[in-house]
């Protein structure tokens, strides 16, 4: 990247988009990374990875000291992180490719989680449809 103070409009604007992207493959890479760091804390407990409560808690206090951030903000991370890995790989796989923010993907994890059918078919579809709403461009009414 060119120094700041040598770009003109178009390539502030094109370098803002290069780091926006930049920041969304960060934000997948984190949510692998503290995905994992949940698996490994149940591996080292030994506890049901389907009841993941106390592993959860355990991760989110390393996860809040390594990233000094509140422990309540460490657990949402812990839980939107593994809900994103394990059951939304499109949304993944979106934000890993720049074309979702973190708080859209989020939004995507927590709509596609929220419905009652289990199939999986059933629930890519739905997360299909919410990466596509979500991709829409922002209209503005003037």
């Amino acid at each position: 990247m060119a120094p700041v103070g040598g770009l003109d409009a178009a390539q502030v604007l094109d370098t803002l988009k290069d780091i926006d992207e930049a920041r969304s493959w960060l934000d997948a890479q984190e949510a692998k990374v503290v995905t994992r760091a949940l698996d490994l804390q149940t591996e080292h407990t030994r506890h049901d990875p389907r009841d993941w409560g106390y592993e959860k808690t355990v991760t989110a206090s390393e996860v809040s000291a390594a990233l000094h951030i509140p422990e309540r903000t460490a657990g949402f991370l812990v839980e939107h992180s593994t809900l994103l890995t394990r059951y939304c790989p499109a949304t993944l796989e979106a934000l890993e490719a720049g074309k979702l923010s973190k708080r859209h993907a989020w939004a995507v994890v927590e709509e596609a989680t929220s419905i009652p059918d289990t199939d999986p078919a059933v629930t890519a579809d739905f997360e299909a449809r919410l990466i596509d709403m979500a991709l829409e461009p922002v209209k503005l009414f003037v």
